[in-house]
């Protein structure tokens, strides 16, 4: 849909533009989403069309300010303090660090350490683990930290940080797997991708549009790629990362569930 907003743009069609902008916006789950959009398009929109743009999310063309603009609070956060966690382990030492964030089944279980569950996400191996990390939230995260807010974003990421674990704890519990050792934040980035799966899935139910659609194939896309990645990588856990996966998607869907306009379809 973005493309053939700009197509007529470019053919010069602006009351065809405004009629189909009108109609797309309707089809779209939330106001930061519309508020997305909006954004993309006025980098190519002449001057002329800027009021029907924001018009379409209710900003007036004075108020440019109020569309957000810039990396959210909630990824900004997110990233601080995975950056704190990595200087960390530079100034008191990698081992110390990990006998203290590090997941371990054993301490965990025998000696109720559960905070491992979450703080496993602020140590990494070393600087290329935690920029692989850091690179997919700032890629992944300012999407979703704009339609859910940053403090529901923020949640979010938490809980796919601590689904991850959970979800690897069951599996050496039940000797389904080696009980080890485990660090990084990647739990959370494939929660991320749980949630784009999510929201599309939602998305496409709701508009039916090829828009939708598309995006939700590259989401499959990703996560094909990823699963590639980890069976060919013996040092990467796959199951780690399926189960930030499932934290995401479920977790997106459970609090959608509390927004009944999100599941409403459109007439």
């Amino acid at each position: 849909m973005q493309m053939r907003l700009l197509a007529l743009l470019f053919q010069g069609r602006r009351d065809v533009f405004e009629e189909v902008l009108q109609r797309y916006m309707t089809t779209l789950p939330s106001q930061a989403s519309r508020e997305r959009m909006v954004r993309c398009l006025r980098s190519y929109a002449p001057e002329e069309l800027h009021s029907a743009l924001f018009a379409s999310v209710n900003v007036s063309v004075k108020d440019d300010s109020a569309l957000p603009q810039g990396m959210p609070l909630g990824v900004q956060i997110i990233l601080g303090i995975l950056l704190s966690g990595f200087f960390a382990q530079l100034l008191f030492g990698h081992e110390r660090v990990l006998s203290l964030f590090a997941f371990d089944p054993y301490l965990i279980i025998v000696y109720d350490q559960w905070w491992r569950l979450l703080t496993c996400g602020l140590v990494h191996a070393g600087g290329l683990h935690f920029l692989s990390n850091s690179l997919g939230i700032f890629l992944l995260g300012p999407f979703l930290a704009r339609y859910m807010g940053n403090i529901r974003f923020l949640s979010f990421f938490i809980l796919a940080v601590i689904g991850a674990s959970l979800w690897m704890l069951m599996l050496m519990w039940f000797s389904l797997i080696d009980p080890k050792p485990m660090i990084g934040a990647s739990g959370g980035v494939m929660g991320l991708v749980g949630g784009y799966f999510s929201f599309y899935i939602i998305s496409y139910w709701k508009s039916g549009s090829l828009y939708h659609r598309e995006q939700l194939k590259s989401v499959l896309v990703i996560i094909a790629l990823q699963t590639l990645f980890d069976i060919s990588t013996p040092q990467v856990s796959f199951l780690a990362h399926f189960g930030g996966l499932l934290s995401g998607i479920s977790l997106f869907f459970f609090t959608s569930l509390f927004s009944r306009r999100v599941w409403e379809k459109d007439s």
